[in-house]
């Protein structure tokens, strides 16, 4: 099976929203997401688009939320302090400290921070290109 990631900086947030329980929902309108039979943002492969769901459990937002929907500019997830650049793994379920930070098209900043995350895709995907490698 290929590996597959979610680049952050060719996404579009539809909305992120917080329920009663104090879960954050981060809803992509436009995920896209990069197959490679190697390693993904790097290795040639295919880019898709697709809407997807990142739940963040016990999560704080922080910082300027700019109008939805919007475009990411640059992205990053902390893991229990370990640095993700611009990329979510798929699957991904993480239990432990986590913080998702996003820079958005023309430069508002926010972060969601939590306590674990579970990212779903929901829908089917659609092309868009071949991605000839680095």
């Amino acid at each position: 099976m290929a590996n597959r990631i979610i680049e952050l900086h060719d996404s579009t947030i539809e909305r992120i929203a917080t329920d009663l329980e104090g879960k954050i929902r981060v809803v992509f309108s436009s995920a896209y997401i990069h197959v490679s039979d190697g390693t993904p943002g790097i290795d040639k492969g295919s880019g898709f688009v697709q809407r997807a769901e990142l739940q963040v459990e016990q999560g704080i937002i922080s910082g300027s939320l700019p109008p939805f929907p919007s475009d990411i500019s640059d992205g990053s997830m902390v893991l229990d302090g370990i640095r993700r650049d611009n990329t979510i793994p798929i699957p991904f379920e993480f239990l432990g400290s986590f913080n998702l930070l996003l820079v958005f098209v023309p430069g508002d900043s926010m972060s969601v921070q939590g306590i674990g995350a579970r990212l779903s895709l929901q829908g089917n995907p659609r092309y868009i290109e071949e991605f000839p490698g680095r």
